[in-house]
């Protein structure tokens, strides 16, 4: 049980060290870890250069497309379809450096609006540009074939924008007469905007307590199911050799056939899933 509490996962941790701060600031973060977790070496993205705070003829704003592999600008494709100096372009970068470059706009000015993708983290939008047509050219989506890139897949396309749903950690597997001692934990956990929004214990010795949010780090699987789903691959690569931080293994995971959101895992059992409007 030590071991389990030890091997939080840095997103959970992440979230409780951005509990106090702007809710921009907090997406901004959460989603460039996601983009470190789950963003593949090889990509592929059409930039749109918006006006920012001028006025501008749309009709003449650049539109180019660039490829990256291996955090290094392969090709830049513009208006015009024809190969370019990306060096020609401010966004053509990488999105480790995108970030980088709309940092000073979200933590100076943490009312502008940013938005990011809900599967691998990239800021989709800001003031200056917009990103469409993103393409992971590293695992092309005719191979996904385990069930759990299935069900994350799904949960992608399916997901609705506000949720909530009860997760019981398992703290007894394989500890004899655990049972009969234990505390178990159950919590009832809100989600809106890809946010956990309120968290309510549902434990023996605290029945219908709201945890504040400086108490969501008592456990990993206090998470959006986004989140859910990367300690999910953390916990599959390390099985591989990789350094997640726990080891799960895939045959252990239950998903729910309508949206892809995971049921069961070896650490907790998941139930009670309402969409929220």
């Amino acid at each position: 049980m030590n071991r389990l509490y030890k091997s939080f996962s840095i997103i959970a941790m992440l979230l409780a060290i951005t509990a106090c701060v702007p809710e921009q600031v907090s997406k901004f973060e959460f989603s460039k870890k996601i983009w470190s977790t789950m963003g593949p070496s090889h990509y592929e993205f059409t930039v749109h250069e918006n006006c920012g705070q001028s006025k501008c003829d749309k009709r003449m704003r650049p539109v180019y497309t660039v490829e990256i592999k291996d955090g290094v600008v392969v090709k830049t494709v513009n208006n015009d379809n024809a190969i370019a100096n990306h060096t020609q372009f401010k966004w053509a970068l990488m999105f480790d450096d995108i970030f980088d470059a709309v940092a000073a706009q979200v933590f100076d000015h943490p009312n502008k609006n940013v938005e990011y993708d809900l599967k691998y983290g990239f800021i989709n939008s800001a003031l200056d540009f917009t990103i469409s047509n993103f393409k992971n050219l590293s695992a092309p989506e005719a191979t996904t074939n385990t069930p759990l890139e299935k069900a994350e897949q799904l949960w992608s396309e399916k997901k609705p924008n506000s949720y909530s749903f009860t997760v019981s950690e398992k703290i007894c597997n394989n500890v004899p007469m655990c049972e009969l001692f234990a505390n178990i934990l159950v919590y009832t956990i809100h989600v809106k905007d890809n946010m956990v929004q309120k968290v309510v214990s549902q434990t023996f010795t605290s029945q219908g307590e709201i945890l504040p949010k400086d108490q969501y780090e008592l456990s990993p699987w206090i998470n959006t199911m986004d989140a859910l789903f990367i300690l999910a691959n953390r916990g599959e690569n390390a099985t591989n050799g990789g350094s997640g931080a726990f080891v799960d293994v895939e045959e252990s995971y239950a998903f729910d056939t309508e949206l892809g959101y995971i049921t069961e895992s070896a650490y907790y059992t998941i139930s009670e899933f309402t969409v929220k409007k």
